[in-house]
């Protein structure tokens, strides 16, 4: 019965992947069941190297690209708190505007920001029906409140 050979490379990372080229390489190097490896053993070392370049660029990207994020959280926040301030400014201004051609929901649309909505009451809740409460009594010793 023939054998057939198993790699599962699927389940590999790729550094795990890198690892297990290098360990086969080294394996078949020298190996006398091997005289004439097809593809060459040069190839898998060569494939291996510049994966290994890839994957460390990779990283130094995904690095790069986590302190860039962290800068845009910090910029964001500060904008953030810049914008609530000039939002606090054109309220003044508009609430302390008394030309009755000028409303102060205008002096705000024209700042290209939008009123608040004027917040009410809910208004009464619904009756609650169908709803049963049952206790449950829990066999075995009586354990004290801490």
């Amino acid at each position: 019965m023939p054998v057939h050979v198993k790699l599962d490379l699927k389940s590999l990372t790729d550094l795990e992947f890198v690892a297990r080229e290098k360990a086969i390489v080294t394996a078949m190097t020298g190996n006398t069941n091997f005289t004439s490896p097809t593809p060459p053993l040069a190839d898998l070392t060569t494939n291996a190297y510049f994966l290994g370049i890839l994957i460390a660029d990779r990283d130094a990207l995904l690095s790069q690209a986590q302190t860039k994020t962290v800068a845009i959280r910090a910029m964001r926040n500060a904008g953030e708190g810049l914008l609530n301030s000039e939002a606090n400014y054109v309220a003044d201004k508009a609430n302390a505007s008394v030309d009755p051609l000028n409303p102060p929901e205008e002096i705000v649309t024209s700042a290209d920001m939008t009123v608040a909505a004027t917040p009410s009451p809910v208004g009464p809740m619904p009756k609650v029906e169908g709803l049963h409460a049952t206790t449950l009594v829990k066999a075995g010793p009586a354990t004290p409140a801490s």
